[in-house]
């Protein structure tokens, strides 16, 4: 049998990729709202 440690997935650089992932994804939800909701402002505006 071999004596080998599990890798272990916490090392400072998954750390600093899941960080930029995650907001990466914030982001880029944060802008879509933000252009819908826009978009749907414009509609009611146009509608009136």
């Amino acid at each position: 049998m071999q004596d080998r440690k599990p890798t272990s997935w916490i090392t400072p650089r998954n750390i600093l990729l899941t960080v930029a992932a995650a907001f990466v994804l914030f982001y880029s939800g944060y802008q879509v709202g933000k252009q819908l909701a826009l978009r749907e402002n414009a509609q009611q505006a146009a509608s009136r």
